[in-house]
């Protein structure tokens, strides 16, 4: 037995698109998304943020260890002798 069928590419298309836009949690999502993208740019143009602002995660920068800090610590710098 054989079967064929035949459909239009555009409107399946269109059709997966309005089945997916009309579930309730997508379009909760996009508005959520919509909101945070003007409100983030509201703060950009006001000076507010930046992207270089002090609370993005930089790399550590290691620094030295002093023999004091060492000491603070509660262990003998490496120069003493026990």
């Amino acid at each position: 037995m054989r079967f064929s069928f035949s459909y239009n590419k555009g409107k399946v298309l269109q059709a997966l698109r309005y089945h997916f836009i009309a579930q309730f949690e997508i379009r909760i999502l996009f508005i959520v998304i919509i909101l945070f993208d003007i409100i983030s740019a509201v703060f950009y143009f006001s000076g507010k943020i930046r992207p270089d602002s002090p609370g993005a995660a930089r790399p550590a920068v290691q620094r030295p260890i002093s023999e004091a800090s060492i000491r603070s610590m509660g262990r003998p710098a490496p120069d003493c002798q026990p």
